[in-house]
């Protein structure tokens, strides 16, 4: 196992009443995906405002239409935030057109949400409870010695 030079980013979630918790990890990133994943945590916490600030995504069971579209409305408004992210959801070489990106730009937002664990389970959404950024500077490799003690 290595882990890439860049930042890393560690979430971890819940869904339902508090449980199912789940810790999910992310690295080599640059500065701008991290900061779009950032802001994804900064969205996803719980709809009850438990720490003073206004309520988040929270957590969705089977939403609504009203809901989705309220959910992707969020990740729309946090990509626009980053115009950096649109090189990674779509290939330029490729015949998309703008108007069949924007279709799809809310599936591929929650794609990437749920790289980082605030899609993931049975829920369709997921309450973001933590998260934390490191930089590495340099590329960590690990040898697996695990022969030598067997």
């Amino acid at each position: 196992m290595n882990i890439p030079a860049g930042y890393r980013i560690t979430v971890t979630s819940w869904e339902n009443d508090g449980d199912h918790y789940n810790t999910v990890s992310l690295d080599g990133l640059s500065l701008d995906k991290v900061g779009f994943y950032a802001d994804l945590c900064k969205a996803f916490r719980s709809r009850n405002s438990y720490d003073g600030k206004p309520g988040g995504v929270g957590n969705y069971y089977e939403p609504s239409d009203a809901e989705i579209a309220h959910v992707h409305g969020v990740l729309r408004k946090i990509y626009a935030k980053h115009p950096a992210i649109r090189a990674e959801l779509v290939d330029e070489d490729t015949e998309t057109t703008d108007e069949e990106f924007e279709d799809g730009l809310g599936d591929m937002l929650m794609d990437m949400a749920s790289d980082i664990g605030l899609t993931a389970g049975e829920f369709f959404t997921r309450v973001c409870s933590a998260w934390t950024v490191e930089y590495l500077a340099v590329p960590v490799e690990f040898e697996d010695v695990t022969s030598r003690f067997k």
